[in-house]
């Protein structure tokens, strides 16, 4: 469990406060923010990416949603990928439970694909947990697995595990 120290704060150059701990070690004073908010949280991401764009140059993280609706508009199945440094990272697919293993996550999938190659992107990424059913359409698409993590979650006081799935196509 993490324990943050509040004693004998003192000033330091550039921080907001600093605190002695035994042995006469300066650390600095640390906030904990529950549930931040988008502004909180756009601020950190802001300054890590000024850093990254100082050290790589700045990079565009082009983004688009492919969908599939029924007549009545209703949301059947979409894609939602962005390009990030040269990946295709594919964030988000879902197919209705009743549209299932009828091929549309599959033409979807190819179809952010072929923006992706459309934008001479050859590497995709995604990941999955073992729950959602995906794998076997992904590697059915050529995918390989390069990572697993077994993961949990506790549900009603009672542990339920699972394993996160990354992989990634290379066409190169």
């Amino acid at each position: 469990m993490w324990k943050l120290s509040r004693e004998s704060v003192v000033s330091a150059p550039g921080c907001r406060a600093w605190s002695r701990r035994e042995g006469g070690m300066d650390t600095p004073d640390l906030s904990v923010i529950q549930q931040p908010g988008d502004a909180q949280v756009a601020e950190l991401r802001n300054r890590l990416r000024g850093y990254n764009i100082s050290m790589i140059g700045d990079f565009a993280m082009p983004s688009f949603l492919v969908t599939h609706r029924s007549e009545q508009d209703e949301l059947l199945g979409g894609v939602y990928a962005f390009v990030r440094y040269q990946w295709l990272v594919i964030d988000l697919v879902w197919v209705a439970e009743a549209h299932r293993g009828r091929g549309l996550g599959g033409l979807l999938l190819q179809k952010a694909e072929e923006i992706g190659l459309s934008q001479g992107i050859t590497r995709f990424r995604l990941d999955t947990a073992s729950f959602q059913k995906g794998l076997a359409l992904y590697q059915k698409h050529g995918y390989k697995i390069y990572a697993e993590l077994p993961c949990a979650n506790i549900i009603d006081g009672r542990v339920v595990e699972f394993t996160d799935y990354f992989l990634k196509k290379d066409l190169e």
